[in-house]
């Protein structure tokens, strides 16, 4: 499984009669590219202490590039819309029965016809499609999708950081309530606002004696957001 970058985390090893549970990174291989085969060995540094190793997990932590058919999923860079490649490894392997074969692509937002090295993927998919050229003008082509996926929540610009807090009315058993509705902004993508509470209370209403908890709710193709504050009305 090649992977855009590499952590390893050794989760669990378990011993008879004690567990042992390590969290740490296994630094040395951090950024490393996984393709191939890995060899995992213990050592027991602990003189005088015996044990049987029972058990043990390994995760490995980044993007995944592995093609599920042809289509690859990567993650947006931090902050942006948009994945760089920085490697080799969307460029295809291909072999010819005579010397000198070559490839080209036609994608054209990168600085280079013969390696997606350097190209920079907007959101969403993006259909590339391999020509391998021999000698003799023979040609085989294939086609692949990198899909970026956006990392980024949207984010609340106006969620009230205080509670409301207010005396009720003279006559009333509530209050009228003013605020502004919440607005959202996000890096990429056209966000949907949705009050999710059941009060049926907006800025304007007459909100009831007690307290009163209202909560909105911003969605974007990265996941949700939420913003709840509470109204409270005492007499």
């Amino acid at each position: 499984m090649p992977l855009q970058q590499l952590s390893l985390l050794l989760l669990v090893v378990h011993w008879v009669g004690n567990t042992f549970i390590s969290q740490q990174l296994l630094a040395a291989f951090n950024g490393e590219n996984s393709a191939g085969d890995w060899t995992l060995t213990f050592t027991n540094s602990h003189i005088g202490k015996c044990g049987v190793l029972t058990d043990y997990r390994i995760q490995i932590i980044g993007n995944d590039n592995t093609a599920a058919g042809n289509h690859l999923q990567v993650l947006a860079d931090p902050g942006t819309c948009t994945y760089t490649m920085l490697d080799t490894d969307f460029n295809p392997r291909f072999t010819d029965n005579c010397p000198d074969p070559y490839i080209r692509h036609n994608y054209i937002f990168g600085p280079f016809d013969s390696t997606l090295q350097g190209s920079q993927f907007a959101l969403g998919e993006n259909l590339i499609t391999w020509t391998v050229y021999d000698q003799s003008g023979n040609t085989a082509s294939c086609n692949i999708i990198v899909d970026v996926l956006d990392t980024q929540a949207p984010t609340f610009t106006n969620c009230p950081r205080l509670d409301i807090i207010q005396n009720v009315e003279t006559e009333r058993c509530g209050a009228y309530v003013t605020f502004s509705e919440p607005l959202t902004v996000d890096n990429c993508s056209i966000v949907s606002v949705t009050k999710t509470d059941l009060t049926g209370l907006n800025s304007g209403s007459i909100f009831p004696s007690g307290m009163s908890i209202l909560e909105y709710l911003a969605t974007d193709p990265s996941g949700q957001y939420r913003c709840m504050f509470t109204s409270s009305h005492r007499q």
